[in-house]
């Protein structure tokens, strides 16, 4: 068996490498309990969603979120691990009644080792020398389309919104 794989597109950029995990859909967040309404500062208030984490996936990962166009903040932890809740606070006007459409849709992805699907039919597999599986084609990886520059919101002590752009 030979190592060393590297994929580039016709741009340059490095598709593939066996030495590096391309992260990977662990799985869709499934809502489990909402906590709130607390009233916070500047006249609003604020919930917390707790969703189900996959029970795949390891310890190394992230989460991607929608956010709803319905005037809200949004704050979310910042990885998850399986076995432990995952939650998003929501702040909203003190006079905004939300509704289930507020609440976020949740993707679990992973960076860990790639636990193979199948090797059934045809399938592309990449290992590192260690056997650990980095790549596997019958695994849903993570593809931003339409990517952007993010802005996470996030409170300061006296209340007042400020953002975070990276």
């Amino acid at each position: 068996m030979s190592y060393g794989f590297k994929f580039y597109n016709s741009t340059g950029e490095l598709v593939l490498d066996d030495n590096y995990i391309k992260p990977w859909f662990a799985g869709k967040g499934v809502p489990i309990s909402v906590t709130g309404p607390v009233n916070g500062y500047n006249n609003d208030k604020y919930y917390t969603i707790n969703y189900q984490t996959p029970s795949i996936g390891g310890n190394v990962n992230f989460a991607a979120i929608t956010i709803p166009d319905n005037g809200g903040e949004y704050w979310a932890d910042g990885s998850w691990s399986q076995g432990y809740n995952f939650s998003v606070n929501v702040y909203f006007p003190i006079s905004y009644t939300p509704t289930t459409a507020d609440a976020p849709e949740v993707y679990f992805f992973s960076v860990n080792p790639v636990n193979p699907r199948s090797t059934e039919g045809y399938v592309l597999q990449l290992r590192r020398e260690d056997q650990q599986c980095t790549f596997d084609s019958n695994v849903r990886h993570f593809k931003p389309a339409n990517a952007v520059a993010f802005t996470m919101p996030y409170r300061y002590a006296t209340g007042y919104f400020s953002t975070s752009t990276g």
